[in-house]
């Protein structure tokens, strides 16, 4: 059972003492004709819209420096006035190049990702810097020690986030909420460094509980995860989702 989990567990609670209160406030409250019970609050179904890897286009057929900038923000701003028609907002969780290198106008475009993103009423969380699948998939340490390359790779990423957004007169504590999502969080990874390196941070671990699974599409250097996925189509991945 994974930390937070066990927090939540109502097994390691001691349950006499509970019981006992209970029947005891049943008691008082059943001698009682004046006492009403607040209506239980319900509250309706919501689902949480989120999208990892970006700002910019993490299966680029050519290097980003070869791009332009509104190349490079073509595919967010089309997620963005998706969202802005439906009166709806996301959670972005925003990833650093990785094994990519970003020259001077693709740092200004992801600056400008972030800061159009944040304009828009969006949540920006933080992903990775590079999702590489020895540090996040499968690591081979001890969960406290796995915690420490997760670390560095995320002190990477504020890093890089600091050195891209503050030229632009952009703060990152401003613009960041403190939740983070490890890559491919979702399932058969395990969280608990993750979760480790998060709280470490102060950072609230995310998940998801339904996955689009279209990134399965681009996972040909991670075979382990693709075979994960049963479905290849486009309209087996709608069917998945629905």
């Amino acid at each position: 059972m994974s930390p937070e989990r066990a927090l939540l567990d109502f097994r390691h609670a001691p349950r006499w003492p509970a019981l006992l209160g209970s029947l005891l406030c049943a008691g008082a409250l059943a001698g009682c004709t004046e006492c009403q019970f607040p209506p239980p609050i319900q509250k309706p179904p919501a689902i949480v819209l989120t999208f990892d890897d970006g700002p910019l286009p993490g299966d680029l057929a050519r290097p980003p420096d070869e791009y332009s900038a509104d190349e490079l923000l073509q595919p967010l701003r089309a997620i963005l006035n998706t969202l802005e028609r439906n009166n709806a907002t996301a959670v972005f969780f925003i990833q650093g190049p990785g094994e990519e290198t970003l020259d001077a106008e693709g740092e200004t475009a992801f600056a400008t990702a972030l800061r159009e993103m944040y304009d828009g009423g969006q949540t920006l969380g933080y992903h990775a810097y590079h999702a590489d699948p020895a540090i996040w998939i499968r690591p081979c340490l001890f969960p406290p020690l796995a915690a420490l390359p997760m670390s560095a790779d995320l002190d990477r990423l504020v890093g890089f986030l600091n050195a891209v957004a503050l030229p632009a007169g952009l703060e990152p504590d401003a613009l960041f909420t403190p939740v983070f999502r490890q890559p491919f969080g979702g399932a058969g990874v395990s969280r608990v460094p993750a979760f480790l390196a998060a709280a470490a941070r102060g950072w609230t671990y995310r998940g998801f509980r339904i996955d689009s699974a279209d990134w399965a599409q681009n996972t040909d250097s991670f075979p382990i995860l693709a075979e994960s996925f049963a479905a290849l189509s486009e309209a087996q991945y709608v069917e998945y989702v629905v």
